[in-house]
């Protein structure tokens, strides 16, 4: 016989009769194989501990832990990784190949071994673990380029906003990349501006129309131009880079603190409240297009603006609070959110209540929150 030579797989061979190990052995390693051996299924799962085999050759028939509770243990270290596990069995029957597969095992081989087909069976698995090692490389390559772009938007996004005691912004993003953003700017003139945006969709795709409304948030509003002026321009930019059907809810607010002036732009945020001891003073309703809906001529820039005379606050944040849910299909009001805050100004209250409703659920969209102390 002369079998086609194969890739190197580490292959870890159980059996309780020395011969039969031998064989199967010498046979494996004849063709490049590199081969490890045990004589138990207690055996078998310490190797397997140690060694990390790509592929298994499994007796069934042992005394002790026999084949399928070994491949059932073996099964539950193994985790998310996909090992091979081919049984030996002398009986053959319908009901033990049921039990073995239900136990964990993907294919399964005669006794005694007939070596051609042990050949063709291994350049099989040889193929599966050569697309599972690629599938390996391919994931950690991709792992290290998303850790690289969490990194720089952070920084670049972080460079746009500027700390202030009297804000507070908190992103809880569903997956690595939020497609929520929440910034805070000063002027030239000492105004405070806030930006909260909710792109469409999750993930690095629904992060990237940030950057360019950032620049735009920051290069403006240091500036200290219009809210007027900077939605028309993150209208425009949001129109000219995304596709047909795509768009950015987003608001602005502006904090003229000389004068105690609130103004803000709602295209699409469904909470921006002004509070007064726990209560509603004052609801800025969305009452425009998101960005990137329509064009100029049909966007329409005009502001809100409203006054206060004694202490309050500016809660904004955006649709992934309220429709958050657990499962039973309850998720936080309004007035459970407005009660969470309370004077918490570190959203330290509001992140606890929301993962005690969600008592473990996941969030099926980004939240972002952004409070401001108007004094």
């Amino acid at each position: 016989m002369n079998p086609q030579k194969a890739p190197t797989l580490k292959i870890l061979v159980v059996d309780d009769t020395p011969t039969n190990i031998l064989v199967i052995r010498l046979a494996l390693e004849q063709v490049g194989y590199a081969v490890i051996t045990a004589a138990s299924g207690e055996a078998a799962i310490e190797r397997f501990a140690a060694e990390s085999p790509d592929v298994i050759i499994m007796d069934v028939m042992m005394p002790g832990i026999d084949g399928l509770e070994a491949t059932r243990r073996i099964r539950a270290l193994s985790g998310a990784r996909w090992v091979p596990i081919i049984f030996l069995s002398k009986l053959g029957s319908s009901e033990e190949m049921v039990a073995g597969l239900e136990a964990g095992g993907d294919d399964y081989l005669s006794k005694p071994v007939d070596l051609a087909l042990l050949f063709a069976k291994m350049r099989a698995m040889a193929r599966i673990a050569q697309l599972q090692w690629t599938l390996a490389a391919y994931h950690e390559q991709s792992e290290q380029e998303q850790k690289l772009a969490e990194r720089l938007m952070g920084r670049m996004l972080g460079a746009y906003s500027s700390d202030d005691a009297r804000a507070r912004a908190s992103l809880w993003p569903a997956t690595r990349f939020s497609g929520d953003m929440a910034l805070v700017r000063h002027s030239c003139t000492g105004d405070t501006y806030v930006l909260l945006a909710d792109n469409m969709g999750h993930g690095l795709a629904a992060a990237l129309p940030a950057l360019p409304l950032s620049q735009i948030f920051a290069a403006m509003s240091d500036a200290g131009h219009t809210l007027s002026a900077m939605v028309l321009r993150m209208n425009a930019e949001i129109r000219k880079l995304l596709p047909v059907g795509h768009f950015v809810v987003g608001a602005l607010a502006r904090i003229d603190w000389h004068n105690r002036l609130l103004e803000v732009w709602n295209g699409g945020i469904p909470g921006i409240l002004a509070l007064s001891s726990g209560r509603i003073a004052h609801r800025f309703a969305s009452s425009h297009l998101a960005f990137g809906v329509v064009d100029a001529d049909e966007f329409d820039p005009a502001t809100e603006i409203w006054q206060w005379r004694e202490p309050h606050s500016l809660l904004m944040f955006s649709d992934g609070l309220t429709e958050a849910e657990n499962a039973a299909g309850r998720g936080l009001t309004e007035n459970e959110i407005i009660a969470a805050l309370g004077t918490d100004r570190g959203h330290g209250r509001l992140k606890a209540a929301l993962d005690e409703m969600l008592d473990g659920a996941l969030a099926h969209d980004d939240i972002s929150v952004v409070t401001v102390a108007l004094a």
